[in-house]
């Protein structure tokens, strides 16, 4: 069983890139924060997105592997599911690689914590092929 939460995401450093969509964006053009921070801030964008969550039972095969690992040549952190949360150890999550490019780092302010695009998961790749429905799992830090 899945845990569902509508929420919202901020993607980091997405100003040109494939994350785009309707939500709103810190800046007058999305590129920079308009609050005085630094002129090299990357862009922000907010998007309202499906969240679930996964753990070993639902990872498909059971278990903690993850689809583009960092030792498989992947602009990744990890080399199986994981993270704590931080900038520098996002937590793993899955979601179609045309709907967020892997290696994405975002910022979940309703679970207070980094992610990373780091594993795909079947119906978020439905979800976006046959509607561009914002959708993204999270791993939950679990074990066989």
């Amino acid at each position: 069983m899945r845990a569902l939460i509508w929420g919202a995401v901020v993607l980091l450093g997405c100003g040109g890139g494939a994350a785009t969509g309707t939500g709103g964006t810190t800046g007058g053009n999305g590129s920079a924060p308009t609050d005085g921070a630094a002129a090299d801030a990357p862009a922000v964008h907010t998007q309202a997105v499906y969240l679930t969550f996964y753990g070993w039972p639902d990872n498909s095969p059971p278990g903690g592997a993850i689809a583009y690992p960092q030792n498989g040549g992947f602009p990744t952190v990890h080399d199986t599911a994981g993270g704590t949360g931080t900038y520098d150890d996002p937590i793993t999550f899955a979601t179609d690689k045309a709907e967020l490019p892997v290696g994405t780092r975002l910022f979940a302010p309703v679970l207070e914590k980094y992610l990373i695009m780091e594993d795909d998961c079947a119906e978020c790749d439905t979800d976006w092929s046959s509607s561009r429905k914002w959708h993204i799992d999270v791993w939950m830090n679990s074990n066989g």
